[in-house]
């Protein structure tokens, strides 16, 4: 039985914080002035930035598609983590939000790397679609809750083989546990990870951790390697732990796994698909 760790205080969240990575000046600008708005509370945590990052790394990423821009940080930091000729395409409708974030992206050298388009998502999607673009390595989606099963179908159909989906609240604080909650943005959670758990396109591993009040969730999905049939691969997180399997040996689920890599309070979800 796999053991379940629980990180109940604000003490140890403040550890973990201060073992990070040291955050990037315009990351932190960003994010303090982010603070000061009535929206504030759809800023992501700056170590989910640490963690997109690495995913970003760790795939050896070039290109990425984000799905729910707001003000910047999630872009930002993951243009950061892309090489010099690496591409990100965000999509967001609230162009006030969005500009907040694109001085910081120029000051921290990335703007060239980053495309924002200012159009209802599912617009923009079905136009990268149309438009036959090359598929993308990752895709980052953390936008309105009652589509995402929209959104991750698009995602299959954009991102590359081998490539990884990553979704943000995916456990929505715990509200997917209480089916006496009938908020549409929790059902429509609850039933997507219902869809991709048995979702033969994607390869599941789960993990989750909770850290005090505001919970932590890392959900891993993972597909076949082009042109490998039966073969299979995962990223695993479960804790502090991520690693990746060896393809054709089941994926390990635990505080330290495959190459020992740590993460930290990661509150996303993640499919690595076909």
């Amino acid at each position: 039985m796999s053991n379940v760790h629980l990180l109940p205080n604000d003490r140890i969240h403040a550890y973990l914080l201060a073992n990070e990575p040291p955050e990037h000046h315009e990351l932190r600008k960003l994010r303090e002035l982010t603070r000061t708005r009535p929206d504030a509370q759809m800023q992501i945590a700056p170590e989910q930035g640490c963690f997109l990052a690495l995913l970003v790394r760790l795939i050896g990423a070039r290109s990425i598609l984000e799905i729910g821009t707001f003000t910047g940080y999630s872009a930002l930091a993951m243009a950061l983590a892309l090489p010099a000729d690496g591409r990100l395409v965000t999509c967001d409708v609230n162009e006030d939000a969005v500009f907040v974030g694109r001085s910081h992206w120029a000051r921290a050298g990335v703007a060239g790397k980053i495309e924002s388009i200012i159009a209802p998502a599912l617009t923009t999607l079905a136009e990268l679609e149309r438009a036959a673009r090359p598929r993308v390595d990752l895709v980052f989606i953390d936008a309105d809750k009652p589509a995402y099963d929209q959104y991750y179908e698009c995602a299959l159909r954009l991102v590359r083989p081998g490539g990884l989906i990553v979704l943000d609240n995916m456990l929505r604080r715990g509200e997917v546990v209480d089916f006496t909650n009938d908020d549409p943005r929790t059902v429509a959670i609850r039933a997507l990870n219902a869809k991709i758990a048995n979702d033969e396109r994607v390869v599941e591993r789960d993990g989750a951790e909770r850290a005090g009040a505001r919970g932590a969730a890392c959900r891993i999905h993972a597909g076949p390697r082009p042109g490998a049939r039966g073969i299979r691969h995962a990223w695993s997180c479960h804790g502090e732990g991520l690693g990746r399997a060896v393809p054709g040996i089941p994926a390990r689920v635990g505080p330290r796994t495959g190459n020992g890599v740590r993460v930290r309070r990661a509150r996303t979800g993640a499919a690595r698909v076909r």
